[in-house]
């Protein structure tokens, strides 16, 4: 199971990759991401029910760099 310090390890990695995603790939940013989590579930990275704090996180990531741009 995961503890409190691994969940914050992949939802900020989350919120990097949402920023990222969004500098590399513009407005498709929300497919490759899409991409990330099946890939990350798949290799059981993350779980089914931190599907919705992963997506937050990226979502964040985004506009935060949107707001700096």
């Amino acid at each position: 199971e995961l503890t409190s310090s691994d969940k914050k390890d992949f939802i900020e990695k989350y919120y990097n990759q949402g920023a990222l995603f969004t500098r590399i790939f513009k407005n498709k940013y929300w497919f490759w991401l899409l991409i990330k989590i099946v890939f990350d579930l798949k290799q059981k990275k993350i779980k089914l029910t931190n599907i919705s704090a992963v997506f937050k996180s990226a979502i964040s990531g985004h506009h935060k760099f949107r707001k700096i741009q």
